[in-house]
């Protein structure tokens, strides 16, 4: 498609957007306003009372994940309502009208958040655990992997008692079809990063077509560390695939899907033994109901998505190096399996 023909077609995508969004939040109260494309270079989007328009950044739109232009688009849509259905023009942009339906929306009316000193505390120990995971010793690394986990779980355990402040991430591209390792990531960091992962529908600008994307909710310090695994991991199993396959031989890529799925499979035993040995220490986890609330708010309706693949010997070949696996902390900003754990703000 011509360069003129994709914008045409992402404008229109953000429209479909729109109508899905209106039709979920606020029953199709909003009428239809016009689309375009923001003009002052500084600002994500806008809503035009007006002349009825909605403007989205299209460096945004085109550069950025498709949750963050969603949100855009749902700060705009918030603003559309508390002018043309609240009627209310008396109160400052990000007045109390507009907050109200951004809590509404399961969205933050704060365009940053900065851990406080607690969350910030505890996200600094667990990135000297994984630090020290990095060890050559195999017994230190693979100590040092539960020591983070079960760090990390006493902080969730201890959160449930003052919940705090959620939000959701994007986690990779979207694509159009969802490989089953990657079904099977979102699960080990739902089950064990304390945050919970869905699979929502996302334009891909480029191609002109809808795809998925891998949406995670949760307090900023878990989501940090979540994307970091989500990173880790998809870099350490493809390495790993490519090793075995210079090793063995192997012309083509036939079973890269199911040996990247069985090294999935193999760390996530890992993780769950961990898990076991802390609940038998009385360190159990049962679910974030506030959480689970705040997905609902975002996802009234949600569909599973179940990753099965034949077992053949390269899913065997995969689970035996998945057990291997020891999560660590990048030491070098020049790595490039996962970006380093050094910063605990979001910017929007």
């Amino acid at each position: 498609m011509a360069e003129v023909a994709l914008d045409t077609a992402l404008l229109n995508a953000i429209a479909d957007a729109w109508a899905n969004l209106n039709a979920q939040w606020f029953r199709g109260a909003l009428s239809p306003p016009a689309f375009c494309w923001e003009v002052q270079a500084q600002r994500l989007g806008s809503w035009h009372p007006s002349s009825r328009t909605i403007a989205i950044s299209r460096a945004l739109a085109w550069a950025r994940p498709w949750l963050e232009v969603m949100e855009t688009l749902q700060h705009e849509m918030a603003h559309q309502y508390v002018s043309e259905i609240l009627n209310i023009h008396d109160e400052t942009p990000h007045g109390p009208a507009f907050r109200k339906v951004c809590e509404r929306m399961g969205l933050s009316s704060a365009a940053t958040e900065v851990l406080d000193p607690e969350q910030q505390r505890a996200l600094q120990q667990v990135q000297h655990l994984l630090a020290l995971a990095e060890s050559p010793h195999k017994h230190e690394a693979e100590q040092a992997m539960k020591a983070a986990q079960r760090r990390m779980l006493k902080h969730n355990l201890k959160d449930l008692e003052q919940p705090r402040p959620y939000r959701a991430q994007q986690l990779g591209p979207a694509s159009g079809r969802i490989e089953p390792h990657r079904k099977l990531l979102a699960g080990i960091l739902a089950q064990y990063f304390f945050v919970r992962a869905i699979w929502v529908p996302a334009y891909i600008p480029e191609a002109g077509i809808w795809g998925r994307a891998l949406e995670i909710s949760g307090t900023s310090t878990n989501l940090e560390l979540a994307s970091y695994a989500h990173d880790f991991l998809l870099h350490t199993c493809e390495a790993l695939w490519k090793a075995h396959r210079k090793a063995q031989g192997l012309p083509t890529q036939a079973e890269r899907r199911r040996y990247l799925a069985g090294a999935l499979t193999g760390f996530a035993e890992t993780l769950r033994e961990h898990s076991q040995q802390c609940a038998k220490e009385g360190l159990l986890w049962k679910g974030n109901p506030a959480l689970e609330e705040f997905v609902r708010q975002r996802h009234p309706r949600l569909r599973k998505f179940n990753a099965t693949l034949r077992q053949t010997s390269a899913w065997e070949d995969g689970k035996r190096a998945g057990r291997k696996i020891v999560l660590h902390k990048a030491v070098s900003s020049t790595q490039s399996h996962g970006r380093l754990l050094d910063h605990a703000s979001d910017k929007k």
